[in-house]
């Protein structure tokens, strides 16, 4: 519902979740187990902000929108809206 497109050369999975507040979010996953692979998010609503969610410690981080790098097998929480 939020995520348009990914465009990577590489298989990904995307998964979308709302949270119990309403926060909307999606997990990416690359399917390779080989290869680190470069994608590129894009939403339904032009100019959303998207964050990447730390896995450490939870902090957001702004996503690059010209894309973002995922090693083989890796995966990313990206959080919708504002912070």
């Amino acid at each position: 519902k939020q995520v348009e497109k990914i465009e990577t050369d590489t298989p990904m999975m995307i998964g979308e979740f709302v949270d119990d507040k309403g926060i909307k979010y999606a997990m990416v996953v690359n399917l390779s187990l080989e290869r680190s692979a470069k994608f590129k998010l894009q939403t339904k609503t032009p100019q959303e902000k998207i964050w990447v969610v730390s896995a450490v410690d939870a902090k957001l981080t702004e996503a690059d929108k010209t894309g973002m790098w995922l090693t083989a097998g890796g995966g990313v929480l990206i959080k919708f809206g504002s912070n």
